[in-house]
């Protein structure tokens, strides 16, 4: 046989690399799983005690190994059968606590160890699993890259309650949003539970025999507000359970509330107020999570859950709230503490355009007005068909409403008088101390309203353009590298000024939310993105009126525009 020439060598080489550029991007690696050692469980209290348990079995012939691949996909480390590729066990990458290469240990001599945290405090497992093929310290930096790369890109805190990928398509009927905004309360509940923990060992190992003075915050640093802001979530997952419980499998409902009721136990000893959680009534639970919890509890979690009293044990009813409500403390969004009796809530009149109720720059403020509990008539003004598009109807009030400066929308409290919808929304949230508190919050709701009112203009600007389809293209191209700026500065925090909810994120809410109408896929890229704006709509204010007749997502713009001027839903 002649020698294949260079160019011949050449030419097949540069078809090999091809063929490996061109592999996809989440590589499958051949590896045998010989065991998985539950944490705090027959001796095995850390990573390296599993090893030492791997040595025994192999010294004994009693390992159970099988073949399969390990993957990493779209935030996940998931184990597949090598024929069928069928999905047998996944955990989140940011669930990943430590990984180490154990090498020539026993007979398997290139051992992968993986220690993942469990659902719920404490917990954790420890996956061994032998690399023939790629070698345990290889497979080990490809995975920290890997994990490396998803926090940079996520930003999250790691769960402990995260819940497991769907493994179909959602479709209208499936429970696949529910799973998904469940899963961002458990993990707020996590990052809320995590500074507690390590307060109570704290308080465990050092012991005080004098008492200080009385301090507004309890163990952990955390406020009254924010205790409020946690039980909320305990009872909004609750409802959420309520409608998932004969989907979920693995952890099932039982197993989620069991977890829960664990970790509410915990926040309640650490609470600074002993009746703070029975007073927080907001959101009431749903008969269904009433059923699931009466169902499901074991004697001591029923114990605790009736012990909270009627807030947390009545089912959402219009004549249970009213008995509840009539004069009560009442505790109406996250962090935010107000003393309100149904006769005495604050009666704003916001008189906002709407040619045929259009979102527009009024959208973020109807948001806040019912996120506040604020009582407001709404005043919309006609506008004309094409081509004139006659704004008569506003044009002949317009200078008789005493406005300084004449505009749409406006606000009108009493005597104050407000145009400019970002000093609306800044009036509205004072009341409410939704400003930001500290020096820092503050900074970043100063920077985050302008920037993203310059991001929103940029829209309205292609959006009014005659030109229209000529720049949207040019926009799409640039649209990735706006909202990684925008995830950037969101990071690891809950809200855009941090981990307290301000006015500027119904602002952000609102422009994000028009441009995921205008490219539906365009937040697929930055999941703390997308976990904003579930947590957002998770809201339980937001989320009712989101669910009512007078919530609506279009038109976005007026009749005028060549985008958003028509309702789609």
């Amino acid at each position: 046989m002649s020698r294949p020439s260079s160019k011949a060598i050449y030419m097949h080489r540069k078809e090999y690399l091809h063929s490996l550029a061109s592999e996809p991007a989440c590589p499958q690696h051949r590896v045998e799983h010989l065991m998985t050692c539950k944490l705090g469980t027959q001796g095995v209290r850390q990573p390296k005690d599993a090893v030492q348990r791997l040595q025994e079995l192999d010294a004994q012939g009693r390992v159970w190994s099988q073949n399969l691949l390990l993957q990493i996909r779209d935030g996940w480390l998931q184990l597949l059968d090598i024929e069928t590729k069928e999905e047998l066990d996944s955990y989140r990458l940011d669930s990943i606590q430590a990984m180490d290469a154990v090498l020539n240990s026993c007979s398997y001599n290139s051992v992968l160890s993986i220690t993942v945290q469990g659902a719920g405090p404490p917990g954790g497992s420890t996956l061994l699993f032998q690399c023939p093929e790629v070698g345990a310290e290889r497979l080990r930096t490809s995975l920290q890259k890997a994990l490396k790369e998803e926090l940079e890109l996520s930003a999250r805190e790691p769960s402990a309650f995260a819940l497991p990928p769907p493994r179909r398509p959602p479709t209208p009927e499936d429970p696949v949003r529910d799973e998904e905004v469940l899963n961002h309360i458990l993990r707020d509940i996590e990052v809320f539970v995590q500074p507690l923990m390590k307060a109570q060992v704290n308080a465990s190992a050092k012991k005080t025999k004098k008492q200080g003075k009385k301090k507004n915050t309890g163990p952990g640093g955390r406020t009254p507000a924010q205790y409020v802001d946690c039980f909320q979530k305990f009872k909004y997952s609750f409802n959420l359970l309520g409608r998932l419980a004969i989907h979920l499998q693995n952890p099932s409902a039982a197993e989620l509330l069991h977890m829960l009721f664990r970790t509410l136990h915990l926040v309640l000893t650490q609470c600074p107020e002993r009746d703070l959680a029975g007073q927080v009534i907001s959101p009431l639970l749903t008969p269904e999570a009433v059923d699931m919890l009466k169902f499901y509890l074991s004697p001591p979690d029923s114990n605790l859950w009736k012990s909270l009293g009627p807030a947390w044990t009545t089912s959402r009813t219009v004549k249970t709230l009213g008995a509840l409500t009539g004069s009560q403390l009442l505790y109406l969004s996250p962090g935010e503490l107000q003393m309100v009796c149904p006769q005495d809530a604050p009666r704003v009149v916001a008189r906002l355009e709407a040619s045929r109720r259009t979102l527009g720059l009024a959208h973020a403020i109807r948001l806040l007005l019912e996120f506040t509990g604020t009582c407001y008539e709404e005043k919309r003004y006609t506008c004309g068909g094409a081509p004139d598009f006659d704004k008569s109807q506003w044009l002949d009030v317009k200078f008789k409403l005493d406005l300084d400066f004449p505009n749409l929308p406006y606000l009108m409290d009493g005597k104050n008088k407000i145009t400019q919808s970002n000093a609306i929304l800044r009036y509205i949230a004072r009341k409410h101390n939704m400003c930001g508190d500290t020096e820092e919050e503050k900074i970043r709701v100063d920077i985050m309203e302008n920037q993203i009112m310059d991001f929103r203009m940029q829209l309205v600007r292609i959006c009014y353009n005659s030109d229209h389809e000529k720049l949207k293209p040019q926009y799409l191209e640039q649209l990735p590298g706006q909202l990684k700026q925008f995830s950037l500065f969101l990071g690891k925090f809950s809200w855009f000024a941090g981990e307290k909810l301000t006015f500027v994120d119904f602002l952000t809410y609102d422009v994000l939310d028009q441009n995921r109408m205008f490219e539906p896929k365009c937040l697929d890229e930055f999941p703390n993105l997308k976990a904003f704006m579930c947590r957002f709509e998770a809201l339980e204010k937001i989320a009712a009126y989101m669910q009512s007749d007078r919530f609506f997502k279009m038109p976005v713009n007026n009749k005028m525009a060549l985008w958003g001027c028509k309702r789609i839903c």
